[in-house]
């Protein structure tokens, strides 16, 4: 999602994949060069293939701009799709998706965010956000009420780590353990995945425990509140009005 009135973006993925007819926790951002990542869901290895196959072609040439990118990986992603699921003997049914994704680059001055689908197929969205894979229909209606354009890059990424939490709830192949990156051009280090250490990769960075256990809090709390108005506990929906009132009037 875009924040700070596109100036900068952040790219929140969970760490569950599929491995074949099975679940795993892995990573889901990728570096494609210095100044790209890309997040994908769907099959484990086919993300893997399309990272390597798109960086091997971007290897041989003099400098990467960001059509070039884009070229590399939507040549990559044509040429799996087209291997496993067209021809004679397509190797997975037409309802099996192999990957799609989201991709994140800071080439320009601002931040450009692509969503990749398994054909090959690169569609740039140039404001607002864009979810997808496993539970992405309860992300974007959440998004709805909660995305801001104007939002800090530390409130958006509170806003994708509370859909995780909220949809690893309802759906069984999405985990509330956020991958997180923030595209910020204008910074020296223009990309960076939360999650990465020295040498390693965190699926619980102390930074997005804290922001999760944050939500869990607010969740708590909303849940004894949300009994107490249902059960007519005596001051508790005078209070809350008028709470509300005051809040709608700071705003």
């Amino acid at each position: 999602m875009y924040c700070e009135d596109l100036r900068k973006a952040v790219v929140i993925a969970d760490s569950r994949v599929m491995l074949g007819q099975d679940y795993d926790t892995d990573r889901k951002i990728h570096w494609l060069d210095q100044k790209t990542v890309a997040a994908f869901a769907g099959y484990s290895g086919i993300a893997t293939q399309l990272m390597g196959g798109a960086q091997l072609r971007l290897k041989d040439q003099p400098e990467t701009y960001e059509g070039s990118i884009i070229r590399a990986l939507e040549h990559e992603m044509y040429q799996l799709w087209d291997e496993y699921k067209t021809g004679r003997r397509p190797r997975f049914r037409p309802d099996e998706a192999l990957a799609d994704g989201i991709l994140a680059t800071a080439i320009q001055e601002t931040p450009i965010l692509y969503a990749f689908h398994e054909n090959g197929w690169a569609e740039p969205y140039v404001s607002g956000y864009r979810a997808t894979g496993d539970g992405d229909r309860y992300a974007r209606q959440i998004l709805k009420h909660l995305y801001d354009p104007k939002m800090g890059v530390e409130r958006a990424i509170e806003v994708g780590v509370y859909i995780l939490v909220q949809i690893a709830r309802l759906d069984s192949v999405v985990d509330d353990n956020a991958q997180v990156a923030v595209v910020e051009p204008k910074q020296k280090t223009v990309i960076r995945i939360l999650n990465e250490t020295d040498g390693g990769f965190d699926f619980e960075p102390e930074a997005l425990r804290e922001v999760k256990k944050k939500i869990n809090g607010i969740e708590s709390k909303r849940t004894k509140l949300f009994k107490a108005l249902m059960e007519d506990v005596p001051g508790a929906r005078e209070a809350f009005d008028k709470w509300v009132h005051e809040f709608a009037a700071d705003k």
